[in-house]
């Protein structure tokens, strides 16, 4: 009797990938297809199941009771759905407390091989790991910890090749500014990555791991701001934020611009904050290119967002957008702040009083003026 060959193929999948808590991966379902042997014949199939494990080391644990993460384990199929690409939408109703996991499918097949009438149960491989999340500010910690997990493997692996984490990082960019990986609107260059690679690297071509966990800290900080903070990332795909840029480059940009130009980049000793680097006069002392860190309490969320911040700063004429071409060549142009920045600042209502309203709150004394003058 030979023996069966049937699968379950991942044809497609949204994972390695952190998952917020309640949200449908409707956009991007795992795709299945189940291949058998040419001499196998599949009569029907059973329901698709899907089982959560969580990874540990370099094995798996099954999810105990009580832990259930998927809104809905159970997928109903057909033969011609499942051997064709059965499209399955998952949903986590619960986080999992930024430990990693892992799904796999598998369900029962009728068959007959050789003439024998059989049933048998058929699974698919590991899908790559997720981490579910039940907040936003979980995102960074989270997905730093899903891509150590995914590159370097589970069981603590030390080391990876530069270009294959190279291409990781690329990837990784892509998702957390939510571009299309393979029409982005602005992809990262390879000046950004050659520098990345030799300030955050060493140049060395292969890269241990707890290197690669320092770097996150600088770089899952910058993602989260980008991912999350209103008109951040709009900024960076319009070529008025830069990601990574040293000193040397920043001025060199800036000698000769006018008094009042200033550009933005992503500062590399302190993770995750925006600085300014902008002209101060015409000299050509080094103190005329003036540096200044945005502070948290500088923007406040929606309320006032960096454009507002930007647009109160009188001495900051105009911006520079900066952009490098596909063969490598970094270009420039300023543009008025105002004309760039318009479409992003915050539109405050006028606080116009109706009639029989005052226009501010009077004291005493004053409200007896106001009758008086009456």
């Amino acid at each position: 009797q030979h023996e069966l060959y049937a699968e379950i193929v991942l044809v497609q999948q949204p994972f390695p990938t952190v998952v917020a808590k309640g949200k449908s991966l409707e956009s991007s379902p795992v795709v299945l297809r189940l291949v058998v042997a040419c001499d196998v014949e599949v009569h029907g199939i059973s329901e698709v199941w899907c089982e959560c494990e969580e990874m540990v080391t370099n094995a798996s644990r099954p999810v105990t009771s009580g832990q259930t993460l998927l809104s809905k384990d159970k997928f109903p199929a057909t033969k011609e759905q499942l051997t064709d690409g059965l499209p399955v939408v998952l949903k986590f109703c619960n986080g999992t407390r930024k430990n990693v996991y892992r799904v796999r499918f598998g369900c029962t097949i009728d068959y007959t091989q050789n003439g024998v009438r059989s049933q048998t149960a058929v699974h698919s491989p590991h899908a790559r790991p997720f981490i579910v999340i039940t907040n936003e500010c979980q995102w960074e910690e989270a997905q730093g910890i899903l891509t150590a997990a995914d590159l370097f493997g589970g069981d603590g692996g030390d080391t990876l090749p530069w270009p294959y984490l190279a291409n990781s990082i690329h990837r990784i960019f892509h998702f957390a500014v939510r571009q299309d990986l393979h029409r982005p609107a602005r992809p990262l260059c390879r000046a950004t990555l050659g520098y990345m690679h030799q300030r955050f690297f060493r140049d060395q071509p292969v890269v241990e791991r707890a290197v690669f966990e320092n770097f996150w800290k600088w770089f899952g900080k910058c993602l989260h701001k980008l991912r999350y903070q209103r008109h951040v990332c709009t900024l960076w795909q319009s070529g008025f934020l830069q990601l990574l840029m040293g000193r040397t480059t920043v001025h060199a940009i800036l000698d000769g611009k006018a008094p009042g130009v200033f550009m933005m980049r992503f500062s590399e000793r302190h993770n995750g904050a925006i600085a300014i680097a902008y002209r101060l006069d015409g000299s050509d002392s080094q103190e005329s290119i003036r540096h200044y860190l945005v502070k948290p309490d500088d923007t406040a969320g929606s309320k006032k967002t960096l454009p507002d911040f930007l647009s109160e700063q009188s001495p900051l004429l105009y911006i520079l957008q900066i952009l490098t071409d596909p063969t490598g060549r970094i270009t420039n142009r300023s543009f008025r702040k105002d004309d760039a920045l318009d479409p992003y600042y915050s539109k405050r209502p006028s606080n116009t009083p109706s009639d029989g309203y005052d226009t501010r709150i009077l004291s005493v004394t004053e409200a007896m003026e106001n009758v008086m003058i009456e």
